[in-house]
């Protein structure tokens, strides 16, 4: 089941003499530390020879195509590695596996619609978001990589963060109700942390959680965190997102089934009705890769895309980009889930660059936008 991840010996080796400072830290695809990442891995497309495990690496400074995303030297490879190499609980070494779909079950829906990894010294440590079923797949016998994780696209975003930053990501899990499915907290680790794997998970006074956060490098994040549309006002993530960071949003979600589009709009929809925002829906992906001598553009629907972001759209203001859990269904109000969002042009000129087509709103049409149906970028 799934492609196996086996770290050699040298390598090994040489990732614990040459790492022994910051051992916790995102890395790159030759394993050197980096502040921080985004993947953004293709479906698998026949027509285009997408075998489904490329990816686009965007880091600091750099944007890359790389494949496969199973390989023992990508990025996740490389930034696991502290996880792989885990056998038992040890006093300085603490980590969280989460995900609303891990391998062999689905969480009850009371949890989170959200997936992740979380690992840390008392130095520094990564939050790892993303939108893949059953990844990680099994550590113990390190098949990592579900065989399944190629079909669809797919969105990680990884982040290098002082341990004391960890408290803060601590209660946005436990805002979430994440699945801890695989952990070790030792005793000493903050207290939200341990919380989330005894799943004490408190109702909290306000049904959404922001929080500023800073990389190790000094980039500036921000962490939204939605409980449930069971409390008053707790409906759609995108919209406080949207009114946070006081933009229009473009948002790219899971639309592989539409079973649950009861109303004219539904949520999978584009909004223009809430607190001044237009959440206006993106309905086809497109990328220039290489594919032998050449470059080519491809691209493909959200019906293919399983992964979940969002980009502002207000140019006067700072641009975000978020990596979210979250999909804009009916279904999915009634689950807890968040964001994670980077600040800088960096990565949402990429992003933005990715919007092949978005769907107007129904019943009112978005500033400065054309009413037709379908706008292109």
């Amino acid at each position: 089941m799934g492609v196996t991840w086996r770290v050699l010996a040298l390598s090994l080796l040489c990732w614990d003499l040459c790492s022994s400072v910051d051992k916790i830290t995102c890395r790159d695809k030759n394993g050197v530390g980096v502040d921080w990442y985004v993947l953004y891995k293709v479906p698998k497309l026949n027509n285009y020879k997408f075998t489904g495990l490329e990816y686009v690496y965007i880091g600091p400074g750099t944007s890359e195509w790389h494949t496969p995303i199973n390989d023992a030297k990508s990025a996740l490879a490389h930034t696991l590695e502290p996880l792989l190499t885990w056998k038992s609980p040890t006093p300085d070494f603490g980590f969280i596996s989460y995900n609303d779909q891990p391998a062999g079950c689905n969480a009850d829906k009371s949890f989170g619609h959200s997936k992740g990894v979380v690992m840390m010294d008392k130095t520094t440590g990564v939050w790892l978001l993303h939108s893949t079923p059953h990844f990680p797949y099994d550590r113990k016998q390190k098949v990592i990589w579900p065989k399944s994780g190629a079909v669809n696209g797919q969105t990680f975003i990884c982040v290098t963060l002082p341990y004391k930053t960890f408290n803060e990501i601590g209660k946005h899990l436990q805002q979430i109700r994440a699945f801890s499915f695989d952990y070790d907290i030792p005793a000493d680790f903050h207290t939200s942390l341990q919380d989330v794997v005894k799943r004490k998970f408190a109702k909290p006074m306000d049904p959404f959680l922001v929080q500023d956060l800073t990389s190790r490098g000094g980039h500036k994040f921000k962490s939204f965190a939605k409980y449930s549309s069971g409390i008053k006002n707790a409906k759609d993530l995108y919209f406080r997102i949207a009114k946070i960071l006081d933009s229009d949003v473009l948002v790219q979600s899971w639309r592989g089934s539409k079973t649950d589009v009861s109303d004219p709009y539904s949520d999978s929809d584009s909004d223009c009705s809430m607190e001044g925002k237009a959440i206006n829906t993106v309905e086809n992906i497109v990328m220039t890769v290489p594919q032998g001598s050449k470059r080519i553009k491809a691209s493909w629907t959200d019906c293919n895309d399983h992964s979940k972001w969002c980009v502002t759209e207000d140019e006067r203001k700072p641009l975000w980009t978020c990596i979210s859990d979250l999909n804009r269904a009916l279904s999915q109000d009634e689950r807890p889930g968040g964001a994670l969002c980077i600040e800088g042009s960096e990565v949402r000129k990429e992003f933005k660059a990715f919007i092949d087509y978005k769907k107007d709103c129904p019943d009112k049409k978005p500033r400065g936008v054309s009413p037709s149906h379908l706008t292109s970028f």
